[in-house]
């Protein structure tokens, strides 16, 4: 199991059309198991997700799934700018269920 972060820029006047990805995208990740565990709008317009994936055979299928490709024309509608982070929980929290 392993976590991702991505920090979303999204282009004026396009947060409808990113909203309606995102709404596609979760659907598709919890098909493959995957958690989005917070989706934060921050001061600056951007987005930051934290996710939850419980293997790389999970995140690679989520990648590969038919339906989030036929979305993708939103997303590159919609974002301007995607930066990502994988990592593990911090040893000293307790674990998440």
């Amino acid at each position: 199991m392993f976590v991702v972060v991505a920090l979303l820029a999204i282009h004026d006047g396009q947060r409808a059309a990113f909203e309606q990805f995102e709404t596609i995208a979760v659907r598709v990740m919890r098909r493959h198991g995957l958690v989005l565990e917070r989706a934060i709008t921050l001061d600056d317009g951007r987005e930051l997700h934290v996710i939850r994936v419980p293997s790389e055979d999970a995140f690679d299928a989520y990648r590969a799934d038919p339906e989030l490709a036929a979305a993708l024309p939103l997303r590159d509608a919609s974002v301007s700018a995607t930066e990502i982070a994988r990592g593990q929980d911090a040893s000293y929290l307790p674990p998440s269920s």
